[in-house]
C-alpha cells in the first residue's frame, strides 16, 4: 500500500515564504493513521506499505517500477488544510 504526500512546495510551487515543517509532519502521521486503517478495513494481506513525499505521478512510477508493480488500484483523496 502506497500514500504519497504532495510536497507542500511542490504543490505550491515553493512561493508559500513560511515554514511548513510542523505541517509535513502531521500529514506524515496522518498519513501513517489512514494507511493503518486502510489496512485493517481491507480483507487483503499487506506485504508492506509506504509513506512517500513528492509528486504524486512521479512517486507512484518509482514505486511501481521499484517493486516491479504490475498492478496498481488507486484511491484518490482530496486533502483540505
Amino acid at each position: 500500500m502506497l500514500h504519497v504526500i504532495e510536497s507542500l512546495n511542490y504543490a505550491y510551487g515553493g512561493d508559500v515564504p513560511i515554514d511548513i515543517t510542523d505541517i509535513q509532519s502531521q500529514l506524515q502521521e496522518t498519513a501513517k493513521e489512514r494507511i493503518s486503517i486502510l489496512e485493517a478495513q481491507l480483507p487483503i494481506p499487506f506485504k508492506e506499505s509506504c509513506i512517500t513525499q513528492g509528486g504524486i505521478e512521479s512517486e507512484i512510477h518509482r514505486l511501481a517500477e521499484e517493486k516491479q508493480v504490475t498492478s496498481l488500484l488507486l484511491e484518490a483523496t482530496v486533502a483540505t488544510v
